[in-house]
């Protein structure tokens, strides 16, 4: 029995869609096949008897429903291999179906060789027949299809499954694969999502087999960002259409949708920079971007600590210092001279000398919220002082009020100070860090005294808790040398103020990598 196949498409096997007929052994394996390798490429699709049925009921006409009639029943006998000369088949097809003739496909195996026959019957021309040998249905099939019909195969790979393929604006299928087309020139047409669409022509000859691999160009935009100098800068922040970038987003190529966009990009102490640009569709757009200091430059270095300034929050500091002692209402016993005891209540002259600090303090962590606060832990005071005019002011009850001044020699004086859990704030600046302290002092002072114009002689002994303080700058030389500057006070009510400037050379280092152990 034969079946029967019918293209519809103006691009398809012959000139004029024909009626096609199988035979033979193989004939329903080879009409699955053509169907599936032929159907879904320029031939669109080839309909069994149901479809010829539903195709020439579309073509009925108000003014033909006769000769549409006739033509169904010619139709239905000729399927049944009824009387051939019953009805003029042809004739009818060409009017009512447009189908211009009949394409003969015989199908056999003999062997382990294929054998495919196709006899193409057009209507006004002589018969032409094509057949082959091989050892497979498929590849025999294709010889005698390919050079009936003026055919080629373009093979396309490097897309995606999703892409549509257009070959003379006609969709051919989807995804990489050889695609049937008529020999001659033709366009193709590669459309994918998230991609440009991709167009070329190519020309192909008769039973040809040609092939291209497609680069797809993506639709997005492409941004590549350079900041110089990005590793001087703090804080930075790069915002692109609202959204921050990740460093590793804008380290690399980053791909954006075409059209307009706007990045900003931030530092601490630098300008901000805004740019505004636009990128068609698989464009790449390069930005520069250098942030400038926001002031003078010797203006951010003093407020950003040097490297050698970043101390551990451990620091042990051994000084050495020159100071100038000066004070008043001070008040000490004499002990030794042969007049007895008296008191020295008052010292008008300052006195120089030197002396060492040792101490021993903490940098308060930022998190707990204290801001840059250093806690003196410990810490001890030698000062040596030595030739100095000491005086004291007496009032004589005599019936009449005077005064009677003594002058006193002295001619050294010793000032241990003990220092624990002094509190303060520093505010490091480039190599400069000055910074503030008080909290308790004890002090014992010792003298000796010379025989001056008041003729005493004697040791001069004084120990009591006081208030101290201290206002002072730091000059770091290196990481661990120190020059410090500062003035010290320490009181307390109804004894003597004392007043004291240091300046001497420091050597620090964190207790936790020191250089001692």
């Amino acid at each position: 029995m034969w079946s029967v196949m019918l293209s519809l498409s103006l691009l398809t096997l012959s000139p004029t869609p024909s009626l096609w007929h199988f035979e033979g052994p193989l004939a329903y394996q080879a009409q699955q096949w053509i169907q599936g390798q032929y159907g879904e490429s320029l031939t669109n699709h080839l309909f069994d008897e149901s479809a010829l049925q539903s195709h020439i009921n579309s073509l009925e006409r108000p003014t033909q429903v006769s000769q549409s009639s006739i033509l169904q029943a010619c139709v239905l006998n000729r399927l049944a291999m009824n009387d051939r000369n019953s009805c003029d088949l042809d004739s009818l097809l060409l009017k009512e179906a447009s189908l211009g003739g009949h394409i003969f496909l015989y199908a056999n195996v003999e062997g382990s060789r294929f054998m495919v026959k196709l006899l193409v019957e057009k209507l006004n021309e002589e018969p032409k027949l094509y057949e082959a040998q091989g050892d497979d249905l498929k590849s025999t099939g294709r010889q005698v299809i390919e050079r009936a019909f003026g055919m080629g195969r373009y093979n396309i790979t490097g897309i995606p499954k999703l892409s549509r393929v257009f070959v003379d604006g006609v969709e051919v299928g989807r995804g990489n694969g050889a695609y049937v087309v008529t020999a001659g020139e033709h366009t193709l047409k590669v459309t994918t999502p998230d991609y440009q669409d991709y167009n070329s022509k190519f020309t192909i000859k008769i039973g040809q087999k040609i092939s291209e691999e497609v680069k797809l160009l993506s639709a997005s935009a492409i941004l590549e960002t350079k900041i110089l100098h990005e590793e001087e800068l703090k804080a930075l922040k790069v915002v692109l259409d609202d959204v921050e970038l990740k460093p590793e987003q804008y380290h690399q190529s980053y791909e954006v949708p075409p059209g307009k966009h706007t990045i900003l990009v931030t530092a601490t102490d630098r300008e901000p920079i805004k740019r505004e640009f636009d990128l068609a569709p698989g464009e790449t757009g390069k930005l520069v971007l250098n942030l400038q200091y926001d002031r003078a430059p010797w203006k951010i270095a003093l407020n950003q600590p040097h490297e050698e300034t970043k101390v551990g929050q451990q620091q042990i500091s051994f000084r050495v210092q020159t100071q100038t002692l000066r004070a008043g209402a001070w008040q000490a016993d004499i002990d030794g001279n042969t007049g007895g005891s008296d008191k020295i209540r008052a010292q008008t002259t300052s006195m120089n000398g030197f002396g060492f600090d040792v101490g021993f303090s903490w940098l308060l962590r930022d998190e707990l919220g204290v801001g840059p606060m250093r806690l003196d832990v410990l810490g001890y005071n030698f000062e040596y002082f030595s030739d100095a005019e000491v005086s004291e002011e007496l009032t004589l009850d005599n019936g009449s009020i005077s005064t009677v001044q003594k002058v006193y020699e002295l001619s050294s004086l010793s000032r241990h100070k003990i220092r624990l859990l002094w509190a303060g704030y520093q505010l490091p600046m480039w190599r400069v860090t000055p910074y503030f302290q008080t909290g308790l002092l004890w002090v014992y002072e010792r003298g000796e005294l010379s025989k001056g114009s008041s003729g005493t002689s004697g040791t001069v002994s004084n120990h009591n808790l006081r208030v101290g303080w201290e206002l002072g700058v730091d000059v770091r030389l290196s990481s661990t040398w120190v020059v410090k500057a500062s003035m010290v006070g320490d009181l307390w009510p109804g004894e003597r103020t004392a007043v004291q400037t240091l300046i001497g050379g420091a050597y620090a280092f964190d207790a936790m990598h020191s250089p001692l152990l």
